[in-house]
């Protein structure tokens, strides 16, 4: 076998690889005109090789705008930025449900004077979250997104992944400011079966009450509900129907029967009966009591 030796070269490739979203927002345009603010993040790398990109659209018509030449300068060291607070972390599942299934959404509400950290990177410029203490991030920077016209508050919407068993779980939210400081939220939800329709946290508040009541309780599917009031006769004397969605739902009572008169001061008993929508005929009623005390 015959070898050959080649001449070694030594060949230098430049290249630049475009830098990270330090903000990502939407505003009105008047006039022609559009301005934003933002703070640039503590952790944000100078030069002069920032960029601005915008994109305009009106009806029938957009536009795209670049800036390439935005300078970024160190702070000088007799600046100090104080950083005043924590970021306000807030985390919910759609209706405020804690009993979801699989895929449901997971909302989070993120907001600080100093704006929300998104550089990523490193886990200090972005939002992550952990279930159930496993130790391993799920990064959800690019989820977030500004609520339009702000630089200081938006949310994100991530969809509950799949893997989990049916049963109690805990997710972890951490977001940081630009400044670097970080806050928490933690909740608690129970993740229940795809087919499985229930109604749960039935009950009314006040309760004893003088001038109305709220009936709240929590489904597990959207559903067509019925909620009814009776003596203790067993007359009916006030009836209530509504489409109610997954998760918490709320019906008023103002304590007058279906001809508008106030009943007499006592114990009324109601039956909320749920209709499950796209269930097979599934249907649940929940029996209760509520006093009436003026």
């Amino acid at each position: 076998v015959e070898s050959v030796n080649y001449p070694r070269t030594n060949n230098v490739l430049k290249y630049s690889l475009p830098g990270r979203a330090l903000f990502r927002g939407t505003v009105d345009v008047n006039g022609g005109r559009f301005s934003a603010d933002f703070v640039i993040p503590r952790s944000c790398r100078t030069g002069p090789s920032g960029r601005i990109r915008s994109y305009v659209s009106s009806s029938g018509v957009d536009g795209v705008g670049v800036s390439d030449s935005l300078l970024i300068l160190p702070a000088p060291p007799e600046s100090t930025v104080v950083n005043g607070e924590a970021p306000s972390v807030r985390m919910y599942f759609s209706g405020q449900a804690t009993k979801v299934k699989p895929g449901a959404r997971l909302i989070a509400e993120i907001s600080d004077p100093d704006g929300i950290a998104i550089l990523e990177g490193d886990p200090q410029s972005s939002i992550f979250l952990e279930f159930d203490g496993s130790g391993f991030p799920i990064f959800v920077t690019d989820y977030f997104h500004y609520d339009h016209g702000s630089s200081t508050s938006g949310s994100f919407v991530y969809p509950l992944p799949s893997g989990f068993s049916p049963g109690p779980h805990s997710v972890i939210l951490r977001a940081f400011d630009n400044l670097g400081a970080s806050a928490t939220d933690t909740l608690e939800f129970e993740l229940v079966e795809e087919m499985l329709y229930t109604v749960s946290d039935v009950f009314n508040f006040p309760n004893p009450f003088s001038a109305g009541t709220n009936f709240i309780f929590q489904l597990s599917s959207r559903a067509d509900v019925a909620l009814r009031v009776y003596n203790i006769s067993g007359i009916e004397i006030w009836k209530e129907e509504a489409s109610c969605k997954e998760g918490f739902n709320t019906i008023f009572w103002d304590g007058r029967d279906r001809a508008g008169d106030r009943p007499a001061n006592g114990t009324y008993l109601y039956v909320l009966h749920v209709k499950f929508t796209g269930s097979f005929h599934r249907e649940e009623s929940i029996k209760g009591k509520v006093v009436l005390l003026r």
